[in-house]
């Protein structure tokens, strides 16, 4: 492709010399390019530090020895986004939370037009353990004693707690199906418990109204 401009850059007695170079659209290469060249006479290798390919798709090399952000985005000094060189992404003015390990954090509400998949490799499986043998069901006296003094269910997070530390979805999703499966274990008792009070109270009409004959 033919070369539209090229700019150069360097400093006085460095090794390097930085070139902001645009290509012909037409042209197989990246059509703008930020070099960095190792050498001043241009003989050295060249380093892409940015670059926009013709096809739209738009690379940058981040530098891993400096702690500045490799994309800042702001407006009057405002800080809208920034792209950390580890890959991290801030969008809005503050970083919610302290967690060192996400990759993106919004400070401001999120819309989503489709579904959000999570795929939580830290929960330990889903809920379905509450259907296993062995697993230690709490009596609703229990919960009820618990509930009195936590105010909060079991194994659930309280209320300081989520506001201390937010909440990940994924674990919170599992916990609210323990929590609903429970629920169903509560009821097949509640209806075994209803079917045997029923055949009691079928067997005490029976006798009353052996009792009336008897009297009459």
């Amino acid at each position: 492709g033919q070369m539209r401009f090229q700019v150069q850059s360097s400093v006085s007695g460095g090794p390097a010399t930085t070139t902001i170079r645009a290509t012909d659209p037409n042209s197989t290469n990246a059509a703008f390019q930020v070099i960095n060249t190792n050498s001043a006479n241009g003989t050295g290798t060249d380093l892409s530090l940015f670059q926009v390919r013709n096809d739209g798709a738009v690379s940058i090399l981040a530098n891993i020895t400096s702690t500045a952000p490799l994309v800042n985005i702001t407006n009057h000094n405002n800080k809208l986004m920034q792209i950390q060189n580890t890959g991290v992404t801030n969008i809005g003015p503050r970083i919610p939370l302290n967690f060192p390990n996400a990759l993106l954090t919004v400070d401001g509400s999120v819309i989503v037009s489709q579904d959000i998949w999570v795929a939580d490799q830290t929960t330990g499986g889903w809920a379905d353990y509450v259907f296993k043998k062995g697993y230690k069901l709490m009596t609703l006296l229990e919960v009820e004693k618990f509930i009195s003094k936590n105010n909060h269910l079991p194994n659930v997070p309280s209320a300081e707690e989520i506001k201390q530390n937010g909440q990940s979805l994924g674990k919170l999703q599992v916990i609210q199906m323990e929590k609903i499966e429970e629920i169903i274990l509560y009821l097949i008792e509640l209806k075994k418990e209803n079917a045997v009070l029923k055949e009691e109270n079928v067997g005490f009409k029976k006798e009353l109204e052996f009792i009336k004959r008897k009297i009459n």
